[in-house]
């Protein structure tokens, strides 16, 4: 049982009561990010569909005001292959998320947009903001023709 209050120790402060309430404060405010990129993907089955997005710089032009007014900050570095994302409060409480990274590469401007891609997802992700539509098919989404079991 102590393993597990370590492991979860590692990612909060000690205390969280103050982050717990800013960031709830943060998630009432906030305006979600305006989606106004798009792109088309081309699914394994060959038919293609399009969805919308919000890139980085949109996420954190909407989050900056309402994370300020809750003393609330983001910070992304790059360490040993991990993406870290704090989420710091005024009072010295935190929230950190680690991703590991691709393999590097290099193709400077791949690997690049990858770490980019990333950094919006955990940037989101530690925030509750919402970046972008629902990114799968109609019919290829968890659900979708797939067989209902009963339990009785």
């Amino acid at each position: 049982m102590e393993e597990n209050k370590i492991m979860a120790n590692s990612f909060m402060s000690e205390q969280i009561d103050l982050i717990s309430a800013a960031l709830s404060e943060f998630q009432g405010a906030v305006e979600q990010p305006r989606l106004e990129k798009e792109v088309s993907v081309k699914t394994k089955a060959g038919s293609t569909y399009k969805f919308r997005y919000a890139d980085l710089s949109a996420c954190v032009k909407a989050a900056s005001p309402t994370l300020k007014a809750n003393g609330l900050s983001v910070t992304q570095v790059i360490m040993d292959n991990t993406l870290i994302t704090l989420l710091s409060h005024k009072s010295g409480q935190w929230f950190k998320s680690e991703l590991k990274l691709p393999a590097p590469s290099t193709d400077y401007q791949s690997y690049g947009s990858a770490i980019t891609y990333l950094k919006r997802y955990s940037y989101c992700a530690i925030l509750g903001l919402v970046a972008d539509t629902d990114d799968q098919e109609p019919s290829e989404r968890p659900g979708r023709n797939a067989k209902r079991w009963s339990t009785g």
